[in-house]
């Protein structure tokens, strides 16, 4: 089957960004698929990454690389808003519509919410107010648009329950060819350490962007006055100010800004004992399920997608969001006790084999491919 990937933003050498399309991509390749993968740009580009191809095109080419690949699927990822929609929704829709191709839309996360209430921006600074005062205004219009996208399409995917009702809620619609399937992960290499745990228990990582919906501000805050240290790993606009915070507080924390390879990151999570996602707002969070494919159990925010994934007591221990007291007894509690700690772990990996592997998530989404090529052929 050939799928065309049409996508917001996708990883480089330079910047992982959309990784969870990026594993995607890999799944289908790995189960013998066609892979290309579209992103529109200002300049014309082709490379691959990783082994797919990846073109990036200004608006008024893409059709013409559409024509080329000649694909039996477009899959859509990341892209209602407004540039995006108007310059490219607006071409390639007909197209897929005209040729009889199914459009399948992906929701993950921000395209799906208003960005003036799921805490993107800071609540300080003049430009995060104007921006989110500019939200107001545009968010609506940014919700008609996305409710034009999802009656266009076949079917539309959700990556987690929360974001289905969330995306709902706000597009004011329902379709009636919609799906809650989880952003896969790759379990046969990222796997759990052989090593016994030893003193990496003490050691907690977290892999997010520096911004405000990511809330490393209070993982900061909770590593202070504790054993443990916490290693983040991003890149971010809010570096100079969670780095001043780390020095107020005192806190063991260290950041890596240089970015890692994927496939490396299997080996870099090896290094660690847990995973922090303290998040404020969370379609699912993709890098803390692959930590925890690693055998790293999560403490986590009560936030957004997130319990769909991290059940309390079980796989991983939930906490209030931006409650730092919260998080830090949670921490206390987990490196003081090492029953609990590989009762975690184990329980961690064994949700992500059977829930979140690529052979499971592929059965699922090939389902739909084929059904929505039968749709369009009726």
């Amino acid at each position: 089957m050939k799928i065309l990937l049409l996508v917001r933003d996708y990883p480089s050498e330079k910047s992982y960004a959309y990784a969870f399309v990026h594993a995607r991509a890999k799944m289908y390749v790995d189960n013998k698929q066609e892979v290309t993968v579209i992103v529109p740009s200002k300049y014309e580009s082709i490379h691959c990454f990783e082994g797919i191809r990846v073109f990036r095109a200004p608006p008024y080419r893409i059709p013409l690389v559409f024509k080329k690949f000649n694909p039996e699927i477009l899959a859509i990822h990341g892209l209602p808003f407004m540039y995006d929609f108007v310059r490219v929704h607006l071409k390639i829709v007909p197209l897929c519509k005209k040729l009889g191709i199914p459009i399948i839309t992906w929701i993950h996360g921000a395209e799906g919410m208003f960005v003036a209430s799921h805490h993107y921006l800071p609540s300080f600074g003049i430009k995060p107010n104007l921006i989110k005062f500019l939200g107001v205004l545009y968010d609506p219009a940014k919700r008609t648009l996305l409710r034009l996208l999802l009656r266009r399409s076949t079917c539309v995917v959700f990556a987690s329950k929360w974001m289905k009702d969330v995306c709902e809620k706000y597009a004011l619609f329902r379709h009636p060819r919609s799906y809650v399937i989880p952003n896969p992960v790759d379990v046969h290499s990222f796997t759990p350490s052989e090593e016994d745990i030893g003193n990496k228990i003490e050691k907690a990582v977290t892999v997010r962007s520096l911004e405000w919906k990511y809330g490393l501000d209070t993982a900061i805050k909770s590593f202070a006055k504790v054993k443990a240290t916490l290693t983040i790993l991003g890149q971010g606009s809010l570096e100079g100010y969670l780095r001043a915070l780390a020095r107020i507080h005192e806190s063991n924390v260290i950041f890596l800004t240089k970015p890692i390879p994927h496939n490396e990151m299997p080996f870099f999570y090896k290094k660690y004992g847990f995973y922090i996602a303290s998040s404020r707002t969370e379609g699912q969070g993709l890098a803390m399920c692959e930590a925890m494919s690693c055998g790293l159990p999560v403490i986590a925010a009560k936030v957004g997608g997130i319990p769909e994934f991290v059940i309390d007591g079980v796989n991983g221990l939930l906490v209030p969001p931006e409650d730092f007291l919260s998080l830090r007894k949670a921490v206390r509690n987990l490196i003081s006790d090492k029953t609990l700690y590989n009762s975690l772990s184990h329980k961690a990996v064994e949700f992500c084999r059977k829930k979140l592997s690529f052979e499971t998530i592929f059965a699922r989404e090939y389902d739909i491919f084929k059904k929505s090529i039968e749709l369009t052929d009726k």
